[in-house]
């Protein structure tokens, strides 16, 4: 008999891991929790402490890259030349997740939060999108902020 089913997902070092258990009883559980909670995501890098893992992808990497990317046409300000989209997300999950920067509010009207932290030398504002109802929480946009 199955007691139930648990899956959990990270982001390590721009891979995707997924841990699940087919549930049968409690250490089942613990051990899948402890895989994907004991990743941490970006957060012991970026002096957290884990939790949520707020990453930059689909149709919000796009957005980044088609109006922040040094090349692009967008008018938005442009990260570094030679920043490629790697740099880009690496750069801004880091600033997304670094719980040892303050949260701000969102001021795009829509819920979430906004931090604004350095990497490579560079200022970068993150715009995080909270989704309760449907369970996402990703980069809704980042840019260098000047």
């Amino acid at each position: 008999m199955v007691a139930g089913i648990y899956v959990g997902s990270a982001l390590v070092g721009g891979a995707i891991a997924i841990g699940s258990a087919l549930v049968g009883g409690v250490a089942a559980v613990q051990a899948a929790t402890a895989f994907v909670a004991g990743l941490g995501g970006y957060g012991a890098i970026a002096g957290g402490t884990g939790g949520t893992v707020y990453r930059l992808y689909g149709d919000k990497l796009t957005h980044v890259m088609e109006n922040h990317a040094f090349e692009s046409v967008g008018t938005g300000t442009k990260f570094p030349a030679g920043w490629g989209t790697s740099q880009i997300v690496k750069a801004s999950e880091f600033v997304a997740n670094n719980r040892s920067i303050q949260m701000l509010p969102n001021t795009y009207n829509r819920p979430g939060f906004i931090r604004v932290g350095e990497y490579g030398g560079i200022v970068i504002k993150t715009v995080v999108q909270y989704d309760v109802i449907g369970g996402i929480n990703r980069i809704w946009t980042a840019f260098p902020f000047k």
